[in-house]
């Protein structure tokens, strides 16, 4: 067919034309038909250059609203092609035809979204794989293919208006495209090149264009109505607003004087009758989002409160697990959300407020419920935490057994006196009178008190095992979540050990205050009411008692309050000793690559012997205080005979009012010695308090008055920063300045110390600038939820670390997903070859640090970690340093297709010769920008440090 002159303009009105260009470019414009009322404009589609393919465009079934024109630059030529013979020499030409057209469907793409694939993306697509995802799945692809799907709901993701996709189509993914999956789906995925030889290419390509001619459509109505909305949304601010100032208002009327806010939702009411079980308040987030998962986050966050998943297996109902959120099938495929709270009496109770239920937990109900519940763990109060604030919030919601445990303490304490009693009525009346019936019923009762006794130290010590149990788990628990929304400066302080001993300092408190304390302290109580009965045998003896006992007292608090100072240097030592014994476990390479293990071990000893000094110091004080308890009950019958004799009293006391005398006085001794036995053990308090009040004190990150980002573009910046450590004389950052568009790859680039890896921590949240601001999609990092903005990002920081546990664990962590997602995060790593050779695979162990893997492996695990949550920005500091140079393109590439905007901090420069924009620091500054071309050709330091590393 021969060539036609060149034209400047053909419309697009069928598909039984193609068009081939040459020599120049050529345009796909829209614009809106006549007569279709929509506005006048224009949009350029695509740009087809030499040598490309137009063909499958046309407005279609939109005819009437839009016109589709090709329109050539003057030096263009277009020749016409039949569809048909194009289609046949696709196919035989090993794909270098379908290559040209799948240019024109990757501009075309932008038209339906023309922006990143959003955070949420869960699942990336390859060609030749089928998979059933459930509603709420994002899904983007790695390279070019099509989809398609018979039964179930999907739609493309973005800012646009097209519904849902018609089942049985075939659709692209490629370029910016994603897609959402709505309901549950079966999508069936074919390469481009199957799809061509299939002859379903050129259709498919032809029912994609009536989408691009759909969203064109939109864009040209939107146009039209964009004041409208402008002014729609100005006018629901101003409603907003004054509906809150008159909430405001009413609220002054309000005896609390403050608006409580109402929650609506069945999750949140359900989350607020397990929180309230535990003694929590829970307070509404600013706002909800849609879809169940991300409602449930948004109020656990909100409220820094860290849950956990647990099976539901077997007889679990039966035993006290704590109260736990579950869900119920409520038919049809849906689950509700229901409370699952222990009943005092043993077994549950399920509380469903979505239907107001309040029913017995069965075993045939508990088979209605999902397989997994939630178990919640409420956050430390805020504020000062003093250690009895420490021990409230760890007994919350366990009021019924310790009231078990005082009454069961009272009623021990009162059979205490039966003893004396009984003594004193056998000796005086009993055995004179020989009574032998009452002696009987005396011994009888004696008996059943002793049973009764033991029973009541069975129901103590079960509720007091209960109450400990449940308290070191909240405590615990606490302490733990307070440590990981500290912020990253505060761990700079302190080595890992001695943080670690300071974390366990919170529960050697719990321990010393544990139910042991209050048993003692009560039968002691108790204990001392006997000096009631040793008033009524003899006041006289009486006084002589209650003063050994003051000065017994008094000893005790100055034998405490000596050694109180000792107790807290040795807790010094000890977290100092716990440090130092850890970084040399970790670093025993070195120390025997270096030949300083005399060193290391002289070291150990000085610090091992003066914390053996202060042991022996307390030791001795201990055995003092035990010796003097053993030797006090002596010494006060020693008094008590001295008195007698001395003062003629044996003449007014009868044999059996002494001898209950002498029982009481011995019980009362006993007490005396268990109290200052307990003054001893609670002296180590005060101590343990000092080391964990840096946990306790520093404000954890907190997130309630932030503002959420919701998904990041991935558009970073960062405008004019300046900062400095805390306690540094010298700027770390002096002004620096830079941005990354979305998709874009910077980097960043210096001698060591220029402020490189200050910067990322400040990127990442981890500080604070003092001045300037980093940016994210525009908005201000310092007043962001940084927990959410980092959710959509993907760090790989330098001298980073694996984790001990299995290879799935370091790459997925605790954020859920199965092997499948953790081997497609592997592949994007380029490390799955690797983990397939490995003997167990994803399962196979790795120690501390990694030490059995080589360097480039531990570092593409990281990288795998990194990319599994598919983030919109990834910041990777040295990421690549360890890695040849045909494993770190790889690497790159695949993260480039990802559509993720990469920061990258790098000292090889052979890593970032394809980055958009180089920025060259020196002394905290940016000295030099622009491209790697550029800046070798400027002669600056960059070309310096280049031509180092040719050298």
């Amino acid at each position: 067919m021969a060539a036609t002159a060149p034209r400047r303009r053909i419309e697009l009105d069928s598909l039984d034309m193609a068009w081939k260009v040459t020599g120049g470019d050529a345009y796909i414009v829209a614009e809106p038909a006549a007569g279709s009322g929509l506005p006048r404009g224009t949009e350029t589609l695509a740009r087809i250059g030499h040598d490309g393919v137009v063909v499958g465009v046309t407005a279609g079934e939109f005819c009437n609203l839009v016109r589709v024109n090709l329109e050539a630059t003057p030096n263009a030529r277009l020749t016409p092609v039949d569809p048909l013979a194009l289609a046949r020499a696709c196919a035989r030409d090993n794909g270098h035809g379908v290559a040209r057209v799948m240019e024109l469907v990757r501009q075309l793409a932008i038209s339906i979204n023309s922006e990143i694939p959003a955070a949420r993306v869960s699942k990336m697509l390859k060609p030749g794989s089928n998979f059933t995802l459930p509603g709420g799945f994002a899904c983007s692809a790695l390279e070019e293919c099509w989809f398609t799907f018979e039964e179930g709901s999907c739609r493309y993701g973005g800012d646009h208006e097209i519904g849902k996709l018609k089942p049985g189509g075939v659709y692209p993914l490629c370029g910016n495209l994603w897609i959402e999956v709505q309901e549950r789906t079966r999508l069936v995925v074919l390469a481009t090149a199957r799809l061509s030889e299939a002859g379903r290419f050129f259709p498919a390509l032809a029912g994609f264009s009536q989408l691009v001619m759909q969203a064109c459509c939109e864009r040209f109505s939107a146009s039209d109505i964009k004041q409208f909305v402008q002014l729609a949304r100005s006018v629901q601010h101003r409603r907003e607003r004054f509906a809150k100032t008159l909430e405001q208002g009413a609220s002054i009327v309000e005896r609390d004087g403050a608006v409580v806010p109402t929650m609506d939702l069945p999750l949140s009411e359900t989350l607020r009758l397990i929180t309230s079980a535990q003694g929590m308040t829970l307070e509404e987030p600013p706002r909800l989002a849609d879809s169940r998962e991300a409602q449930l986050e948004d109020i656990l966050g909100h409220n820094g409160i860290f849950s956990r998943t647990v099976a539901l297996q077997g007889q679990w109902f039966e035993n006290d697990c704590g109260p736990l959120l579950g869900w119920l099938d409520a038919g049809n495929g849906q689950s509700s959300p229901v409370a699952l709270l222990p009943r005092s009496s043993g077994g549950y109770t399920l509380t469903n407020p979505e239907d107001g239920l309040l029913l017995p937990l069965t075993e045939e109900l508990a088979q209605r419920l999902d397989a997994e519940g939630l178990q919640l763990y409420v956050p430390l109060p805020t504020g000062q935490l003093s250690p009895l604030k420490l021990m409230q919030h760890s007994l919350k919601g366990r009021n019924r057994d310790l009231i078990t445990v005082g009454v069961m303490g009272i009623l021990g304490g009162l059979m205490g006196f039966a003893v004396p009693v009984g003594t004193a009525l056998v000796v005086d009346s009993v055995i004179p009178s020989g009574q032998l019936g009452l002696l009987g019923q005396i011994v009888a009762g004696l008996v059943m008190l002793a049973i009764g006794g033991a029973v009541f130290e069975l129901v103590k010590g079960l509720a007091m095992l209960r109450v400990e149990s449940m308290a070191q788990v909240s405590l615990q628990s606490g302490v733990f979540g307070r440590l990981l929304r500290l912020p990253p400066g505060f761990f700079n302080k302190f080595s890992s050990g001695d943080l670690a001993n300071r974390a366990m300092a919170v529960d050697g408190i719990r321990q010393r205050l544990s139910g042991a304390v209050l048993t003692t302290l009560l039968s002691s109580l108790f204990a001392l009411a006997n000096i009631g009965l040793l008033l009524v045998y003899s006041w006289q003896l009486a006084v002589v008692v209650t003063g050994i006992l003051l000065l017994t007292g008094l000893g005790a608090w100055l034998g405490v309050k000596s050694q109180m100072r000792m107790q807290l240097s040795m807790q010094n030592v000890i977290g100092k000793l716990a440090g130092f014994e850890l970084e040399m476990i970790l670093g025993i390479n070195k120390l025997r690559a270096a030949g300083s293990e005399s060193n290391a071990f002289a070291r150990w000893m000085l610090m091992f012997s003066e914390l053996r000094k202060l042991s022996y110091g307390i030791g001795k004080g201990m055995a003092a205080m035990l010796c003097f308890s053993e030797i006090l009950p002596l010494f006060a019958t020693l008094c008590v005979f001295s008195t007698l004799m001395l003062t003629g009293l044996f003449a007014e006391l009868s044999l059996g009012s002494f001898l209950g005398f002498n029982a009481a006085m011995g019980q009362l001794t006993m007490a005396v010695g268990s109290l200052a036995s307990l003054a001893f053990s609670l002296m180590f308090i005060t101590p343990m308090y000092q080391r964990a009040r840096p946990i306790l004190e520093t404000p954890p990150e907190t997130h309630k008055a932030l503002e959420s980002p919701g998904e990041l573009k991935g558009r970073v910046e960062v405008s004019n920063v300046r900062f400095r450590y805390e306690g540094a004389q010298s700027w770390a950052l002096c002004g620096v300045s830079l941005r990354a568009e979305p998709g874009e790859l910077v980097a960043i680039v210096g001698e060591s110390g220029s402020g490189k890896s200050t910067l990322l921590k400040l990127l990442l949240g981890f500080y604070e600038p003092l001045a300037g601001a980093v940016l994210y999609d525009g908005k201000d990092l310092a007043r962001l939820d940084k927990g959410r903005v980092r959710r959509q990002i993907g760090a790989v920081i330098q001298n980073g670390e694996l984790i001990q546990g299995n290879v799935f664990f370091n790459i997925m962590g605790a954020r859920g997903g199965d092997e499948d997602d953790a081997w497609e995060a592997a592949r994007l790593a380029a490390v799955d070859e690797d983990i397939r050779a490995m003997p167990m695979g994803m399962q196979t162990f790795v120690p501390h640090g990694g030490g059995t893997f080589s360097g480039g492996q531990k570092q593409r695990i990281m990288i795998a970690r990194a990319l599994a949550k598919r983030p919109v920005v990834v910041f990777m500091d040295e990421a690549t340093s360890n890695l040849d140079n045909v494993s770190q393109a790889k690497v790159m590439e695949n993260i480039k297709r990802m559509h993720a905007t990469r920061v990258v901090i790098a000292h090889r420069l052979s890593t970032i010769q394809e980055a958009d924009r180089i920025y060259v620091m020196r002394g905290g500054a940016v000295v030099e920008e622009g491209d790697y071309t550029s800046l070798m050709k400027a002669g600056g330091l960059f070309s310096c440090l280049a031509a180092r590393q040719k050298i």
